[in-house]
């Protein structure tokens, strides 16, 4: 999933730096500052490329977030109601998934788990501030009362 929404934000982005001086008109049209045409640009890049990498997944898709907002509803709802906000809309789905469960298991930031950073079992999840992947606590420190695996 990351690196399907990593890409066609991605691929959003250039496309926006390839075309920006139309860009920044139609961003005059909605009363936005040229400035924020390149603002936008960058975030879909950048924001694309933290997510297919797996480096600050969840801040990445926060910001996205923000934006798929925006032109959902300064764009898209405002030219044709929510049925002209389909694809954003999943767009949308698929950065709060992110926010919700993070890089994953295969992510560049090192973090393997959602409970700590030395799990990498695939089983993971937290009971009683122990991970029941590893049985470490939250700072990676195993557990005295959980059982070596």
């Amino acid at each position: 999933m990351r690196l399907l929404v990593g890409a066609f934000f991605i691929l959003h982005g250039v496309t926006k730096f390839q075309h920006m001086d139309g860009i920044i008109a139609f961003f005059g049209t909605l009363g936005f500052a040229p400035y924020l045409a390149y603002a936008t640009a960058v975030v879909e890049v950048g924001g694309g490329a933290f997510i297919i990498l797996g480096l600050f997944t969840k801040k990445a898709s926060f910001v996205l977030s923000v934006l798929l907002l925006v032109i959902i509803f300064k764009v898209r709802v405002p030219a044709g109601g929510l049925k002209s906000a389909e694809l954003e809309i999943m767009y949308l789905a698929s950065t709060l998934g992110l926010m919700l469960i993070g890089g994953g298991r295969y992510a560049l930031s090192g973090k393997k788990c959602g409970c700590c950073n030395t799990c990498a079992s695939g089983v993971c999840g937290c009971s009683n501030g122990t991970c029941t992947g590893c049985g470490c606590s939250p700072t990676g420190e195993k557990m005295p009362q959980e059982k070596s695996m």
